[in-house]
């Protein structure tokens, strides 16, 4: 063994082995090499006690220097225990010879023998204790290397203080006191350390048992909501969020292992149902649900696979049943359901050519004029969707080529010439006028501003005529009160109808813009020849719109006098209402639209030109040629005069303008491309 010379002076056995020190009778008689055996094997234990002291933090290598040691003294003792034997064989052979004549002589035989006896006996001595402090040492070893349940010096010094837990200035201070060999130091350096290490364990055994005690709790929730079906949802209460919040107090507790095998496997059967009901898109979301939870990659994978190659031999078999269930409900004019088949069937079979007859069906479907179909808005779910009808193709004919009266010839200019449009792309409208309502849903959505909000103003009729009002925006009615949901929107200007468009196109993937003012015009002819809707001859009928009737009360917040001035041909008309009223509260007209006359004027897309001259033969807006930093204010409103509820009649207005009396209603083009949003 290396570093096995003689002990330094520093170094005494007695200080190295405890008072296990040897006689003063076998150390004075002692032969010189038993001397020189006994103090190299006090030396060998001084430097294993060094070696060991300083394996802190490396036990496995403390008791291999123990075991090394064992072993070595364990040789020396078998060495020893021969030369005792030895000794008792030699001690066993002297004799006394018999006395002679030479009694000097017989006297110097008889003291020769029993001093060697005396030199044995002392031998004998000296080894007995050696071999006895032999043992002991062999014995301390050896349940060092072991590890006994005594705890052996050595271990009771490392194990505490090798750990981060005890304060440095502890773990520094023993360090010391076991290299310089102060043994009863380092015993009470120990003592705080392990009492340090102690209440850390008392407090880490109490943690671990309150977080079983947790993970109980959570277990048995996340167990009610697994047989409820509650696996991913809802917030706040399904059994991932309460396996998940178990998890990171015990990663790989077995009972949190085991209920996320139940929602995996669970949702294997829902994706397994789904698959044969044909809801591929339900199996699929079954699926991504178990790839989002937090669970072992192998279950993972093995679920997706097995879905997968259910979700494909579904395809294969499901196929030909929903071609045949798409026609049939095309027969039938089942327009949802063809849809839904048709979705389906894109995804599984997408070069099917019987794929191309069902899709121009449906197409038939999706563009019968007349058609009604809701978009949802999102948010507030008391905010009702919008609601569009497909519009009317064909041949129509608008604008106006003769004065109804003469005073007008200059303005009526604007509305000439009388031309026919021919409208064959697919299109529809909003029933009504977009709702203050609706707007509000745009506004929370987006944060955005109006030119009203903007300019801090916006302009109202009331008896005295035009004015501006400070802080009045599309919140407000026309009066300054808080407006009501279902009423059009006003105080707005083309530039706010052009953002909410654009975002209702965002929102539902379609493409949405503002009526064409020849879509606009032949909406509100409803195939009519005449200047109005109704008949010259006899006006309006009561309750028929809201236009500016004289048997209609203004409040007092109009001012004047309470009397109202009207054109002759309006002074018997009567609608209950004064100011723009809610949508759709007087009747449709023959294509089934609400308000295109009266209520409030509306924006159109088209730029502002001084005539018809050149307009599209389509009905298309015309955007690319007139003034278009000016638009095309339809319809007539609430307050207009009677030569203003023409059916031809139309303003150029400035795209920021917006007041008490207009607002807009939005149109959407029909994407018949293959593959596009249906």
């Amino acid at each position: 063994m290396a570093g096995c010379g003689k002990p330094q002076a520093d170094e005494s056995p007695g200080k190295a082995v405890g008072d296990e020190g040897d006689s003063s009778q076998a150390t004075q008689y002692e032969p010189e090499a038993l001397a020189n055996a006994k103090a190299d094997l006090l030396s060998r234990v001084i430097e294993v006690e060094r070696r060991l002291a300083r394996a802190v933090g490396d036990i496995d290598g403390a008791k291999n220097v123990s075991a090394q040691a064992a072993r070595r003294i364990d040789a020396t003792l078998n060495d020893l225990t021969d030369r005792v034997d030895s000794l008792y064989e030699t001690a066993r052979s002297l004799t006394i010879p018999a006395p002679s004549g030479d009694l000097e002589g017989f006297r110097s035989q008889v003291r020769s023998v029993d001093e060697r006896r005396q030199s044995i006996e002392n031998e004998l001595s000296a080894l007995t204790d050696l071999i006895a402090h032999q043992g002991k040492y062999e014995e301390r070893l050896t349940s060092r290397s072991e590890g006994d349940d005594s705890e052996p010096a050595y271990l009771r010094l490392v194990l505490p203080l090798q750990s981060e837990a005890v304060p440095v200035s502890i773990r520094a201070s023993a360090q010391r006191a076991m290299e310089q060999g102060d043994w009863a130091a380092a015993e009470t350096l120990y003592a705080l350390g392990y009492g340090w290490l102690q209440r850390l364990q008392e407090q880490e055994a109490l943690e671990r048992e309150r977080a079983h005690e947790q993970i109980d709790r959570l277990a048995q929730r996340a167990e009610h909501a697994i047989a409820d079906d509650r696996l991913t949802t809802p917030a706040g209460d399904n059994a991932a969020e309460w396996l998940q919040q178990a998890r990171e107090l015990d990663p790989d507790h077995p009972e949190v292992s085991r209920l996320y095998g139940q929602v995996v496997d669970r949702y294997e059967v829902l994706s397994r149902q789904a698959l044969q009901r044909g809801n591929f898109r339900a199996a699929r979301s079954y699926v991504a649900r178990v790839q989002s939870l937090s669970i072992p990659e192998a279950s993972r994978n093995r679920f997706t696979e097995t879905s997968q190659r259910a979700a494909e031999l579904a395809r294969r078999e499901s196929v030909s049943g929903r071609m045949e269930a798409a026609v049939e409900a095309g027969r039938r004019g089942e327009i949802e359901a063809v849809r839904v088949q048709l979705a389906e069937l894109r995804e599984r079979a997408p070069d099917d050519p019987r794929l191309d007859q069902i899709e121009a069906r449906y197409r038939v479907m999706l563009h019968q004029p007349g058609r009604v179909f809701s978009e949802d808005l999102g948010g507030d779910v008391s905010v009702e969707g919008l609601r569009m009808i497909v519009g009317p193709r064909g041949e129509f004919m608008v604008g106006s080529e003769r004065p109804r009266f003469s005073l007008f010839r200059r303005s009526r200019k604007h509305e000439e010439p009388r031309h026919e449009i021919n409208i064959q792309y697919p299109y529809a409208v909003s029933q009504t006028e977009v709702t203050v309502g609706q707007f509000r849903a745009f506004v929370e959505a987006t944060g955005y501003q109006t030119d009203a909000e903007r300019a801090g103003f916006s302009e109202v009729f009331t008896a005295a005529g035009r004015t501006r009002v400070v802080n009045r925006t599309w919140r407000h009615d026309w009066l300054g009160r808080e407006a009501e949901d279902n009423h059009p929107v006003i105080h707005v200007s083309w530039n706010d109808a052009q953002a909410f468009a654009a975002w209702l196109s965002r929102q539902t993937r379609n493409r949405y813009r503002l009526p064409s003012e020849a879509e606009f015009e032949a909406l509100a002819r409803s195939m009519r020849e005449g200047d109005f809707y109704w008949s010259e001859d006899n006006g309006p009928e009561p309750f028929s719109g809201n236009y500016s009737g004289g048997r209609d009360q203004p409040p007092l917040e109009w001012g004047g006098d309470g009397e109202i001035s009207v054109d002759d041909e309006l002074a018997a008309y009567e609608d209950g209402s004064f100011g723009p009223a809610a949508v759709a509260r007087y009747p449709a007209n023959d294509f089934g639209f609400n308000d295109l006359i009266g209520n409030v004027s509306e924006w159109t897309q088209d730029c502002a030109h001084e005539d018809h001259s050149d307009s599209p033969a389509d009905g298309r807006p015309r955007e690319s040629s007139g003034d278009c930093q000016r638009r095309v204010v339809r319809g007539g409103s609430w307050m207009a005069d009677y030569e203003a509820l023409r059916l031809s009649h139309r303003q150029l207005r400035p795209n920021g303008a917006h007041d008490s009396t207009t607002g807009f209603r939005v149109a959407m083009d029909f994407q018949t491309e293959r593959g596009d949003q249906l």
